[in-house]
């Protein structure tokens, strides 16, 4: 796909359209370090986190390619200390702007993850499907409406479960405008 590479913002895309088309691809490294559900997660309840970095390329089209290079997380220490993200029961909390600013931090330190930008998050479901439950659908709304996400900003959301075979499953999404109560739903990546 031939295009630019940004991290930051596209002045003409917006990415709440729905009609918009975006591929998500992954590197294998970043793959592997996907967050994982242990048995103990299922039993507690408890959901895992972690910030999906890469690149994101449009063509003359206007196709946008997602290719996600890396998975950033922190040990229960590094949660506890500052407060970015903290896994929890039944839910994940953060903070978008302290995550975004995390990563500015990381890319000026480490010269090898100087191209890895923010595109959105993953977390997991310990006992349900990947798909987007309704405190999913609100945060993605308040980080929109709050300006942490802008419309011209791409926000990716990946939500992963067990499946029957107790393999790892995973679904992309990004919000886009409708004509619901809201104004806003998601849509799933190709």
């Amino acid at each position: 796909m031939e295009g630019i590479s940004t991290g930051e913002s596209f002045p003409r895309i917006d990415f709440l359209d729905e009609n918009l088309e975006i591929k998500i691809v992954f590197e294998s490294e970043a793959y592997r370090n996907l967050p994982v559900i242990t048995e103990q997660d299922r039993e507690l309840e408890r959901e895992r986190f972690g910030v999906l970095l890469g690149s994101v390329s449009v063509d003359v089209n206007g196709r946008v390619l997602v290719t996600v290079k890396g998975v950033y997380q922190e040990d229960e220490r590094e949660q506890r200390r500052y407060q970015r993200y903290v896994e929890g029961t039944r839910e994940v909390s953060y903070d978008l702007a302290a995550i975004k600013e995390r990563i500015r931090q990381v890319n000026r330190i480490h010269p090898e993850f100087r191209d890895f930008v923010f595109l959105g998050d993953v977390h997991t479901h310990p006992n349900s499907i990947s798909y987007p439950s309704m405190r999913d659908l609100i945060s993605g709304i308040t980080a929109h409406e709050s300006g942490d996400i802008r419309q011209n900003e791409l926000y990716v959301f990946g939500i992963g479960s067990i499946r029957e075979d107790g393999q790892m499953d995973y679904e992309y999404f990004r919000m886009v405008r409708t004509d619901s109560g809201t104004g806003y739903g998601f849509k799933e990546l190709d």
